[in-house]
């Protein structure tokens, strides 16, 4: 008979604890902020899947690869999507998919479900790489920031999908650091609400939006047959 669960759970003292390199200072956060892809690459390797760590002044436990990630997004009574992913709501609005809870998720969710449907995205695959063979075309041997490039790469792929259409000249940048400048609120505590008015942070967001906000009205006032992803969720 396999031990239940509850029992084999190690006591939080015994699961290893990883201090970064530097000496006194043994909190992760510096690091982290710096490399967030990558910084817990090393203790992921050394100290295997679950490990404690300093993060932000307070020691939590981190779990990392697949079966981590099925465990935890697989109990809902692990995750909540209010408080963790407040950022979100506090950006863009109460009204955001994943700060909504019952009836009002699920209708959304199925109103933008052709947006989620790997099927849907498959059918796209040969667009998508046109988009990464036109844009290290035209690198042209030019030095690039590679973090910066594979977002904005993502962010054409995803246009061209959603939209079937280019984007303005330069807009792929200003989306790429947009998201970068979202995410950053989840480090800042208290201090995020600051940060939420810093002003390059706002016109950028306006730029976005307004571009946005013209693709859907021209869609509106002159409806073509499409089947991109983004005519199927005005459709629904």
């Amino acid at each position: 008979m396999e031990t239940p669960i509850n029992e084999r759970v190690k006591p939080c003292s015994e699961i290893p604890f990883f201090e970064p390199p530097g000496g006194g200072n043994s909190d992760c956060s510096t690091g982290y902020f710096k490399g967030p892809t990558s910084f817990f690459t090393e203790p992921y390797r050394r100290l295997g899947p679950i490990f404690r760590c300093r993060l932000y002044g307070q020691e939590r436990v981190a779990m990392g690869g697949v079966q981590a990630n099925r465990f935890t997004w697989g109990d809902k009574t692990l995750w909540n999507y209010y408080k963790s992913n407040r950022i979100f709501r506090e950006q863009f609005s109460d009204r955001y998919l994943n700060q909504l809870q019952g009836s009002e998720y699920t209708n959304k969710r199925r109103r933008i479900n052709q947006g989620f449907k790997p099927s849907m995205l498959m059918s796209h695959c040969s667009s998508m790489a046109d988009v990464i063979f036109e844009e290290i075309e035209n690198l042209k041997g030019r030095n690039i920031n590679l973090r910066m490039f594979c977002m904005k790469l993502i962010i054409c792929m995803t246009s061209r999908v959603l939209l079937q259409q280019r984007l303005p000249e330069g807009m792929d940048e200003i989306m790429a650091i947009s998201n970068k400048e979202m995410l950053r609120a989840s480090s800042l505590g208290k201090w995020r609400h600051l940060w939420y008015w810093y002003p390059p942070k706002r016109y950028r967001r306006r730029r976005i939006f307004n571009y946005l906000n013209q693709v859907i009205d021209g869609r509106e006032k002159n409806p073509v047959e499409r089947d991109d992803i983004l005519s199927l969720i005005l459709k629904a």
